[in-house]
């Protein structure tokens, strides 16, 4: 009730609406470019242009990543690109850290305190993205070189080979008798009757074999895909429990459906929790850890991380506002107009544009965020001092 009347000055100020619109399809448009989630824009907008504390900043961002996980997930539902056999063990795991995440937020009550924690999070993510932008560039400046080094020792030795192949055929230049002699002896070879015949017995040499069909074969019952795959799902599950059960300082993989290289599942699977805990407290979708998570720990291929990724954070995110909503509020009306705009957004995006990968667009993008954790920080210090 408190919300809905706070909230009801906002519907009738169509500024403020239009502009949380136009918030909205920034957050979508960078989301969908850049590959982040809405959260880590969403947030700053409202706390630095809108004056949101950061505990209803972060309530609204989960209200908005309602919106987005929705239409992400049912496009990749449209497209079938979820394995089912590892998204819902990691969906009933590490849905309870969205719900604690969301209650230490609201628990923590000084909003100062939750800007300091966002701010920090953000300057550690902006921090490893650009490093591993550099990374990247270095090893591309380095295999560029070594390949042309390799390139040139290449040539050279071609070179090095064409002249000794010429020296060769100038030392070994065939005599006219030398020539005429070959082509008697093939001219013999070829008008030999004997050797047609021999090449006729060998043309006409096929080895048949008798196939006899059954007419009436035994009926064969198979259990229907779905039985297999769970079949299958639950029994890597459970041998993989076991073995984590006897040896549990191990990582320990497991041969899932959908997947062609063995997935670690330990300690991968507990772990998804600190991703959903983290976006119940930060009011992110959390895959900014999740994915490298998966990816890198779990050995899982990023066509296949980011969809389990997101059906994670579709449901997660659902317990993270309920839990909002149960002890605190979200005040919708800020909510709404973004997770529209969100979502128009980052629908544009997909269709009319491309991802972004220049190096140094992702880096400006990363610095201005530095930036922006830097200006959360001093707020943070100085309403606490």
């Amino acid at each position: 009730m408190k919300a809905i009347l706070v909230g009801i000055p906002v519907v009738f100020n169509t500024v403020l609406s239009f502009w949380l619109l136009i918030v909205g399809m920034v957050v979508g448009l960078i989301a969908a470019l850049f590959g982040v989630g809405g959260g880590i824009v969403t947030v700053p907008a409202l706390t630095m242009m809108f004056n949101v504390d950061t505990i209803s900043a972060t309530g609204i961002s989960t209200g908005v990543i309602c919106f987005t996980a929705t239409n992400s997930v049912q496009t990749m539902l449209r497209q079938r690109r979820i394995t089912f056999s590892m998204a819902v063990p990691f969906i009933i795991v590490a849905t309870p850290g969205a719900v604690v995440g969301s209650l230490v937020a609201v628990l923590i009550g000084k909003a100062a305190i939750l800007q300091a924690i966002f701010a920090v999070f953000l300057l550690a993510i902006s921090a490893h993205k650009i490093f591993m932008i550099c990374l990247g560039w270095y090893k591309w400046i380095k295999a560029w070189r070594a390949a042309r080094a390799a390139k040139a020792q290449a040539d050279s030795s071609a070179a090095v080979d064409l002249e000794a192949q010429e020296v060769e055929r100038e030392d070994h230049i065939p005599t006219e008798t030398t020539m005429s002699t070959a082509i008697t002896s093939s001219d013999d070879q070829i008008s030999d009757p004997a050797a047609h015949s021999e090449l006729d017995t060998k043309a006409d040499s096929v080895i048949t074999v008798d196939v006899v069909v059954d007419s009436n074969p035994a009926p064969t019952s198979t259990p229907p895909a779905w039985v297999t795959y769970l079949a299958t799902s639950g029994t890597a599950y459970l041998a993989c429990s076991k073995a984590v059960l006897r040896r549990p300082w191990l990582r320990h993989f497991a041969t899932l459906p959908g997947f062609t290289d063995p997935v670690c599942l330990w300690p991968t699977l507990p772990l998804s929790m600190l991703g959903t805990f983290v976006g119940g407290l930060l009011g992110l979708g959390g895959g900014v850890i999740f994915v490298p998570l998966l990816t890198i720990l779990g050995s899982v291929p990023i066509d296949k991380a980011i969809p389990i990724s997101m059906a994670t954070i579709f449901i997660s995110i659902w317990f993270s506002t309920a839990t909002r909503l149960i002890v605190s509020s979200i005040d919708w009306w800020y909510a709404v107009p973004i997770g529209i705009g969100s979502v128009v957004g980052s629908t544009v995006a997909m269709t009319a544009l491309r991802r972004i990968n220049s190096g140094a667009l992702l880096v400006g993008f990363w610095t201005l965020v530095i930036v922006t954790a830097l200006k959360m920080t001093y707020s943070s210090v100085d309403a606490m001092i």
